[in-house]
């Protein structure tokens, strides 16, 4: 055969194809619309239905949310067969394409990339530089059409990370792994982070598209990549987002739900919702499920809905908490509590039938964002609750409980004192723990204590029992300068600015209300560059523009260095004293 005819061939065989897809497209096109018809779910012109219909088909969609269904998911998505799925790598290029299929079958619109076809596919791809690493990844996203013709305008994101720490291979700098590979076992499958998470929202979705349950208003699932290196998948959507922004109404996040079997899931975030409206659905719709969960008003800046609340979207959090495999090659699928995963998705299910029908929608709550960024007390250190085992290794009485302290933050009070990694504090302030329950009484016992007050804190390093005394001291609060900003830009955006080779930026993302940066003028988009005539660090620009504030003198002027359009521009930056009151 010649090589024309094999080039002819080839250009037949290709055109057969594509009119082959076309086709069968059609088809499934008309067969889902003849299922709608025979399911006892009709729409009438404006996409609506009678109250009757509408709750039989969510009851029946609830029961295509099985436990079977994420045992099933959850332990392919952390099978070794995927290798971790570090941002990038054959394992996360495998997790997505499973997930894409996912959102194919259940009848959800490409909304993501176009490809060379100029069709819309399932793909969002991204490709920065971050230190020694080059990022790669590829956040997937499907959209549920909303059916009346108003209210489809609106969005809810539904959301999860796939990605995890990988394996030594795809991750050779090692980022995100609290212990070291080991010989028989490097892959750090991540069952818990995230694809927990991800599997109950694959759930959820399967689930909508076997019952054929539609909303009024449209419905954005996505998991997002790269979350463990610093939120770059969710950063990258809110940059470059598929819906505008002004459309979403709600995000709602889901990371590391399979963990720590027996205890509920915890619903936070709940205040960014000023209208009150996000509360009272969940509410109701845990009574309704039946699934074990607290509800809280504030949150975290540790998973993806960080990246959307300081865009003035409200969120809703689901998870679980930490434990002692998080981070570590031991968190298998074996561990998770598959019950509780199908209640969440259930629960999620019932949430966005009330969020996605009714007359009503969230609203941001500003006062929450100028409030964020006071933490109060803080200890700095990232710890773990200890299991039976590791308990009686120590010693300790029954009873008692202790936390493993995986990580010390820099420039924190524990750093301070000389609290290391590997320490177990097993007292704080003349106090035990009770087990499993550690994390959360750490986080209230530290609430309490005065300031300008020495603290014991008793641990065991190396065998030994120790005690170290903390001090939190009051003499200013932290300087809050009012902005969210991000270093997350690629090079072409590099180029654009005209920075030197000694120059970086960080983005504002977002300037709080009546805040330091609103008042001297900063706006969303800015670039900043300098801060007090000091160039931010190229290694951690982020970190750099933190303790530039800190350092920062009250009562004078401080030069911020900005480009805005392409120009350079100096604005000013005030800090006034604040006098304290004299007490009584």
């Amino acid at each position: 055969m010649t090589v024309e005819t094999v080039n002819n061939s080839s250009i037949l065989s290709v055109v057969i194809l594509r009119l082959w897809e076309v086709y069968m497209r059609n088809v499934y096109k008309l067969l889902f619309v003849v299922f709608l018809s025979t399911a006892g779910y009709s729409y009438d012109d404006k996409g609506t239905t009678t109250a009757e219909e509408k709750e039989t088909v969510v009851k029946n969609t609830l029961e295509f949310a099985t436990a079977k269904f994420v045992e099933e998911t959850v332990t392919y998505l952390a099978s070794d067969e995927l290798e971790g799925r570090f941002s990038g790598s054959e394992g996360e290029r495998k997790a997505t394409e499973f997930i894409a299929d996912t959102f194919r079958n259940a009848g959800l619109l490409p909304i993501g990339d176009t490809n060379e076809f100029g069709e819309k596919t399932y793909f969002q791809k991204f490709s920065l530089g971050m230190g020694k690493l080059s990022i790669r990844g590829r956040n997937c996203i499907g959209l549920l059409e909303g059916t009346d013709p108003q209210l489809k305008n609106e969005y809810i994101l539904v959301g999860a990370h796939h990605d995890h720490v990988g394996n030594p291979r795809d991750n050779p700098t090692h980022a995100g792994m609290l212990e070291k590979p080991k010989k028989n076992d490097d892959i750090f499958n991540g069952a818990d982070d995230n694809a927990s998470g991800t599997s109950t929202l694959v759930t959820i979705v399967n689930a909508i598209g076997r019952g054929s349950l539609k909303f009024k208003r449209s419905i954005i699932f996505m998991t997002f990549s790269a979350e463990e290196l610093g939120l770059i998948g969710s950063n990258w959507y809110t940059k470059k987002p598929c819906i505008p922004l002004e459309n979403h109404i709600a995000m709602i996040n889901m990371d590391m739900l399979g963990g720590n079997k027996g205890q509920g899931v915890g619903i936070s975030g709940l205040d960014t919702d000023k209208s009150g409206l996000l509360k009272s659905i969940a509410q109701k719709c845990v009574d309704k499920i039946g699934l074990k969960a607290g509800l809280s008003g504030g949150t975290h800046g540790g998973s993806d809905h960080a990246s959307f609340f300081p865009k003035k979207i409200p969120i809703m959090s689901f998870e679980t908490g930490l434990h002692d495999r998080y981070h570590r090659t031991s968190d298998h699928a074996e561990f998770l509590d598959f019950e509780r995963m199908a209640k969440t998705a259930k629960c999620v299910i019932l949430i966005l039938s009330e969020l996605g029908d009714g007359s009503e929608k969230p609203e941001m709550n500003l006062e929450f964002l100028k409030a964020r960024s006071q933490q109060g007390k803080m200890l700095g250190v990232y710890p773990v609750d200890l299991e039976k085992d590791a308990l009686e290794e120590l010693g300790l009485e029954d009873g008692q409980g202790a936390l493993e302290i995986q990580q010390v933050v820099e420039d924190s009070v524990a750093e301070k004192y000389g609290i290391e990694p590997g320490d177990y504090i097993i007292k704080f302030n003349g106090k035990t723990f009770k087990p499993g329950k550690g994390q959360q009484e750490l986080t209230t016992f530290i609430r309490k204590v005065p300031y300008d007050t020495p603290i014991p804190i008793e641990i065991i390093r190396s065998g030994e029992k120790i005690t170290i005394e903390v001090v939190w001291e009051e003499e200013q609060e932290p300087k809050l300068f009012g902005i969210n900003s991000t270093s997350d830009f690629d090079e072409e955006e590099r180029s654009k600015l005209s920075l030197s080779e000694d120059e970086t930026a960080v983005i504002i993302t977002s300037v709080n209300p009546d805040s330091v940066a609103e008042k001297c003028g900063i706006q969303e988009g800015d670039y900043l560059v300098s801060f007090n005539n000091e160039k931010l660090p190229k290694n951690d620009p982020l970190n750099g523009l933190k303790k530039l504030i800190q350092s920062a003198k009250y009562n004078e002027k401080i030069p911020v260095e900005i480009i805005r359009n392409g120009k350079r521009k100096t604005l000013n930056a005030f800090w006034e004293m604040k006098k304290k009151k004299k007490k009584l």
